[in-house]
């Protein structure tokens, strides 16, 4: 049975850290945000780490730039490294439920998960149909769809697409967007009061 939103208590759960990952433009921001409407989780997010290191560097918010420094980091620090930076900017102490955002790399789940221990990690993967996704990117950019099917070419967007998809604890799909709070509240409390974490 489904939990509607007046009916749902985030707070009556043990805290737990939930990943999302999808590929650019599939709704990560927007499920972040509506998230937050309903409880107060810390937010651990890989975009706004880089966004923070581009602004510090006075680099143009772009995919190209985002992508560089992404490979920049994962050089110098690796997937471990870089997961406990983007954890530091975060306000989580470790003992409340935590929101990772942007989850790009099949590794970086491999190095969020001791870190968030013991708190129970859940994956959530967004699907969106690739015309929807691409033309929401290029109106949200104002970039030519030639040039947004240029940046989904990316090895990091192949990796969300072929390996973090299929290890997901969660999928929802664009037609599941309405419901997808509900969903996801309903998954992680099945899981924690049943025990199967």
């Amino acid at each position: 049975m489904s939990v509607k939103k007046n009916d749902r208590d985030w707070s009556n759960t043990q805290p737990f850290a939930l990943g999302i990952s999808g590929k650019i433009g599939s709704g990560k921001t927007t499920l972040v945000t509506n998230l937050l409407k309903e409880y107060r989780f810390s937010v651990a997010s890989y975009g706004a780490f880089f966004r923070n290191l581009a602004a510090s560097r006075n680099l143009p918010y772009s995919r190209e730039t985002f992508q560089s420094l992404t490979n920049e980091y994962l050089g110098q620090l690796n997937h471990d490294g870089l997961a406990l930076e983007v954890l530091k900017l975060s306000d989580w102490d470790g003992r409340q439920s935590l929101l990772i955002d942007g989850i790009r790399h099949i590794e970086s789940i491999s190095a969020i998960w001791p870190l968030v221990r013991p708190l129970p990690f859940f994956l959530v993967f967004l699907e969106v149909p690739e015309e929807t996704r691409l033309l929401r990117i290029s109106k949200r950019d104002g970039l030519p769809l030639n040039a947004v099917k240029l940046h989904d070419l990316h090895e990091s967007e192949q990796s969300v697409e072929n390996e973090i998809r299929s290890i997901a604890d969660v999928i929802i799909a664009e037609n599941e967007r309405d419901a997808a709070i509900e969903k996801l509240f309903d998954f992680v409390r099945g899981k924690l009061m049943g025990g199967e974490i």
